[in-house]
């Protein structure tokens, strides 16, 4: 797999360039959010707000998976934050089962993070600025490290205990990090969910 291939193009028009590998603590990074597709209501721990990837609805899911096992997530699936997250994604409900996740936390048990064709896919990871911060202007929304692409994986590896692994940095490019160049790039339906959000939070 040809990794800055597939990724390079999608970076590029998201203002984002690579910045090499480093090495991080997972339970130490984000979740990437949005403000038009924000799940802080569903990411609170004992009472406080907490967006790290520890606390994901990725990251139930995945313990799930390996505690319980495939036909416990199948039967139980429309009760988990992951399902309520993706309803909240798509508007509407969600059926049928996790397949596409399950498959990925087993490949991670069984292949590792970076094992078999996927040797040099790696987790792709904001260190400089946060999205929602440079896209948005939310400068209070500033959690980094923000994980930007793999929260699947991230998820198995927290699951399983792994915590240190290598990500690929991404930064912002220059000239890129400011809400005004950004303004005409956000909808008018993303403005009203922006103003809305910063309103309740």
């Amino acid at each position: 797999m040809n990794y800055k291939k597939k990724w390079g193009r999608l970076l590029s028009k998201q203002g984002l360039v690579f910045d090499g590998v480093v090495e991080v603590d997972l339970r130490e990074c984000y979740l990437f959010q949005t403000p038009d597709k924000s799940v802080d209501h569903l990411m609170f721990s004992r009472g406080n707000r907490d967006n790290k990837l520890t606390n994901s609805p990725h990251t139930e899911l995945a313990y799930c998976y390996f505690e319980y096992g495939r036909e416990w997530v199948v039967k139980y699936y429309q009760h988990t934050r992951y399902c309520y997250m993706r309803e909240h994604y798509l508007g509407k409900p969600v059926g049928g089962q996790p397949s596409g996740s399950m498959s990925c936390f087993q490949s991670i048990k069984d292949y590792g993070y970076l094992g078999s064709k996927y040797s040099d896919c790696y987790i792709l990871m904001i260190f400089d600025i946060s999205y929602c911060n440079s896209r948005y202007g939310m400068s209070e929304s500033n959690d980094l490290p923000q994980i930007f692409a793999g929260h699947h994986r991230a998820a198995a590896l927290i699951a399983l205990g792994q915590y240190i692994v290598q990500v690929m940095a991404i930064k912002n490019e220059k000239g890129m990090v400011n809400e005004k160049h950004y303004g005409s790039g956000v909808t008018p339906r993303e403005r009203e969910k922006l103003n809305f959000s910063r309103k309740h939070r």
